[in-house]
């Protein structure tokens, strides 16, 4: 009997140390998205200041980086689906064709008005700034498709289903309805939060509210 015990507590700290280290990243990577958000405003504020410095072409090129950042903003508003089997969301790939082609014309414009004299100067700043805006655009896409490998998510169900079996038998003796279900919810609560954080976007927690950041800063750029 005592070695059962010990087999049971054994899986049980098993099952505690998997979450724990689950939780634990999840909510870095949590975080991780809405530092990028933020990251991708200040970057596309930045940008925009400095399109200012090509003075006869600003106007221009700071619709061009308007139309881009709406179409970055349409990105993420956007319903999308999740690929259980990749483990990744699915994003419109219409909009996304959109946002290349934005991207394109805006880079391609601020470039073409570089061999200019009077703009080299505004080129040292504005390009790099652009470059930024880009990268945090990657950057961002890139989280999103980090998670844990599926693995991890089959050990954890899996420890879960185990872990109710041993509990099930340890209560036969004494059966309580109310410790079962408490066990139960517990172990189903966490195992559902711990999934929901890894995909922010299409759950109950979520990211969106640290949009508000980029539509600021595209409604200060009307």
């Amino acid at each position: 009997m005592s070695s059962l015990l010990t087999i049971e507590g054994a899986v049980f700290a098993l099952i505690g140390l998997l979450l724990a280290f689950t939780i634990s990243g999840a909510l870095l990577r949590f975080d991780e998205r809405r530092q990028l958000v933020l990251q991708e405003a200040n970057a596309v504020s930045t940008a925009n200041d400095r399109l200012s410095l090509f003075e006869g072409q600003a106007r221009d090129l700071q619709a061009k980086l308007r139309d881009y950042t709406a179409a970055r903003i349409e990105l993420y508003e956007m319903p999308r689906d999740l690929s259980l089997w990749e483990g990744t969301e699915l994003w419109s790939p219409e909009q996304l064709i959109k946002i290349r082609e934005s991207k394109k014309k805006l880079w391609e414009a601020a470039v073409a008005a570089c061999p200019q004299s009077n703009y080299r100067s505004a080129c040292t700043l504005a390009l790099p700034a652009l470059g930024n805006v880009f990268e945090f655009a990657r950057l961002r896409e890139g989280a999103a498709e980090r998670h844990p490998p599926q693995i991890v998510y089959a050990m954890l169900f899996g420890f879960g289903l185990g872990g109710s079996l041993l509990a099930g038998f340890g209560m036969a003796a004494a059966p309580s309805r109310l410790h079962m279900l408490i066990f139960a919810a517990m172990l189903g609560i966490t195992l559902y939060v711990v999934t929901d954080t890894e995909f922010p976007r299409l759950g109950v927690i979520r990211v969106d509210s640290f949009d508000h950041f980029l539509i600021d800063v595209y409604q200060q750029m009307q």
